[in-house]
């Protein structure tokens, strides 16, 4: 309950305080070029695509008063090594209920003398646009379709891919790009690439320019260590008490490995853990033998000497990527993997003072591969420069090493965790 009690503090205190904070942390490094052309640096807020096409957060330095600006009131922005954003007038999707195109900042993927952009939509929906010329030649949708049709009865589904036949009129004057257009897929990565190829035909390599590179995040190595709390039920047999548990507490500790998915604004990442642990369940308990008449006790013990490799495999969510305090949310699936057992059964009968000891799970019945679920929240702090310690409260679902048919042993799982970065990111 301790540890229930901490874990759910731990999540209210995050969740109050991600939303106020959360603005904050999410500023970065950046400039705007507002509407007389004069450019100002500071901070930008980096949000998501959807956001950041609607409006742009600006303050010249931290703490400073955070200024809002519109499309309109803009000439573009940019966040430094992350994403540039231009004011353009976007074509309407359904020109029939917005006949005039909108001003948005939409994300330059590649400029020159053929520029391309992409704006992401209310559903989530990436959309790409394309000028070649003047910059105040109007933007080009880049468009390919699904349309349902009906063939002998039977419904099917036709790809038009009219962003081919655009770009065949806009880049006319390069052939080498021409002959590549049929066979190219509607991906951002081949767009981008016909289209600095262009730029390279017609103006030479100098006038190759793509958008500033995005900072991936390298893979971060980290030291894990801790306590666990496990519970082992039996259930299913009448060779057990049906309300049998056997606790255990131990040390765990390992290596981690942690991606981070860029798509997502380096808020969400994959955790690739293997953690080893010596669990230790055991139980007595006491009964009177059936001899009529007899004073002694009988002692019934079990016992599960085990050796696991367990190896999470998460997905963490940061409510803030704030440089000092990051709490996140985690959930997953952990495979388990016995590597050392020994279970035994001893009775010690009081009449006849002699013991028995047996196998309990002999040979095949002890289940040497467990799987399970596992969920927990946690925070982290710099400690060394970028790298970070983590504190990590965690739950998680074990099958349990039995292999009966008959004969179910679940553990649960409760433990905590320091993580302690060994790589910078």
């Amino acid at each position: 309950m301790n540890l229930f009690y901490k874990a759910s503090l731990l999540a209210l205190v995050a969740t109050l305080t991600s939303n106020a904070a959360h603005a904050q942390a999410s500023f970065r490094p950046g400039y705007i070029v507002r509407s007389v052309g004069d450019t100002l640096r500071g901070e930008v807020q980096a949000v998501g695509a959807l956001r950041n096409a609607l409006v742009c957060r600006f303050r010249p330095a931290p703490g400073g008063v955070v200024t809002e600006y519109a499309p309109a009131s803009l000439r573009a922005y940019g966040i430094l090594h992350e994403a540039m954003y231009e004011t353009q007038r976007v074509p309407p999707a359904d020109s029939t209920q917005t006949p005039a195109p909108q001003p948005f900042f939409v994300e330059v993927l590649v400029t020159g003398r053929a520029r391309l952009y992409s704006l992401r939509d209310r559903d989530r929906h990436n959309h790409y646009f394309v000028a070649v010329g003047a910059p105040d030649v109007p933007l080009q949708e880049l468009v390919e379709r699904r349309i349902k049709t009906f063939s002998n009865g039977f419904e099917a589904y036709e790809t038009q891919a009219r962003y081919r036949t655009t770009l065949a009129a806009v880049l006319r004057d390069c052939p080498s790009v021409q002959v590549q257009l049929p066979a190219l897929p509607f991906l951002q990565a081949a767009l981008i690439r016909v289209v600095m190829q262009y730029n390279e035909c017609v103006g030479g390599a100098v006038a190759v320019k793509a958008a500033p590179a995005r900072h991936h995040e390298k893979p971060v190595l980290s030291l894990l260590g801790g306590y666990q709390h496990g519970s082992m039920s039996f259930s299913g047999s009448a060779f057990f008490s049906s309300s049998l548990t056997i606790p255990q507490a131990s040390l765990t500790g390992g290596l981690g490995l942690s991606f981070t998915l860029p798509q997502t604004r380096r808020t969400v990442s994959l955790q690739l853990e293997a953690l080893y642990a010596h669990e230790l369940y055991e139980s007595s308990y006491q009964s009177m033998p059936a001899t009529a008449g007899s004073a002694y006790l009988r002692t019934t013990t079990y016992k599960f000497d085990l050796s696991y490799v367990h190896v999470p495999v998460l997905l963490r969510y940061t409510l803030m990527r704030s440089q000092l305090f990051r709490p996140f949310l985690e959930a997953g699936g952990i495979y388990s993997r016995v590597v050392r057992s020994q279970t035994l059964f001893t009775m010690y009968d009081g009449s006849t003072n002699t013991t028995a000891i047996i196998p309990l799970f002999p040979g095949s019945e002890v289940e040497n591969n467990q799987f399970g679920l596992v969920g927990g929240i946690g925070a982290s702090v710099p400690v060394l420069g970028t790298r970070r310690l983590g504190l990590l409260l965690r739950a998680s679902t074990s099958t349990g090493p039995s292999n009966y048919t008959d004969l179910s042993t679940p553990i649960i799982y409760y433990s905590v965790l320091l993580s302690l970065d060994l790589t910078k990111p």
